[in-house]
C-alpha cells in the first residue's frame, strides 16, 4: 500500500519539479536578458556624457590600471564604472568579458568576469567575433536557451537578440 501510494506521488510530483527546472532556467534567461538591454543603454548615457574626458586618477588606481580610462570622440576605449572599467566600441559595451559582461553583472564577485567564474553563477558564456552567447547551465537543449549580444556598429546600437526559451 506504501509502496503505491508513493508510485503515486512520483508520478504527479516529478513532472512538476522537471518543469519547475525549466521555468527557473527561463526566468534566469529573461533576466539577463533584461539586464543586458538596460546595461547597454544606460552605459551609452554614461559614455555620452564622458565623450573625449580622460577619467579621474583614481579611477585607474581603483581598477589596477596605470592610466585613466578615456573614451575618444567616437565612444571606443574604456569606461570607469563602479564594476571597473568597460571597454566600449561606439559608445556601447563591448562584447566581450571586459565589457557588457563586466557591466551587466551576471557575476557576483568584483573583477572582470571569466566563463569560470560565470559558470560558477549558473552560466554558459561563450565570447567569439564580437558575440556573446548566454546560456543558463545544464538545458534541455542548449541551442534553443540562449540569447546573444553583438558590438554595435558605427552609428548603430547592439544586437541583442531576444531569448529562445523552447530547449529551457
Amino acid at each position: 500500500m506504501v509502496i503505491t501510494i508513493i508510485g503515486i506521488l512520483a508520478a504527479v510530483a516529478m513532472p512538476r519539479f522537471i518543469n519547475a527546472q525549466s521555468d527557473a532556467r527561463t526566468a534566469k534567461l529573461q533576466a539577463a536578458y533584461g539586464s543586458f538591454n538596460s546595461t547597454a543603454g544606460l552605459v551609452h548615457g554614461a559614455a555620452l556624457a564622458r565623450l573625449g574626458q580622460t577619467a579621474a586618477a583614481n579611477c585607474a588606481t581603483s581598477n589596477g590600471l596605470a592610466q585613466p580610462p578615456v573614451l575618444d570622440a567616437s565612444g571606443n576605449g574604456d569606461l570607469c564604472s563602479e564594476a571597473g572599467n568597460v571597454n566600449m566600441t561606439n559608445g556601447y559595451p563591448t562584447a566581450s568579458f571586459d565589457g557588457i559582461l563586466l557591466a551587466a553583472g551576471l557575476q557576483g564577485a568584483s573583477g572582470v568576469p571569466t566563463a569560470a567564474s560565470l559558470q560558477t553563477e549558473g552560466w554558459t558564456v561563450t565570447v567569439a567575433a564580437g558575440i556573446v552567447t548566454v546560456q543558463p547551465l545544464n538545458p534541455t537543449t542548449p541551442a534553443t536557451c540562449q540569447f546573444t549580444y553583438t558590438s554595435a556598429a558605427a552609428n548603430a546600437t547592439p544586437t541583442v537578440t531576444a531569448p529562445v526559451t523552447s530547449g529551457c
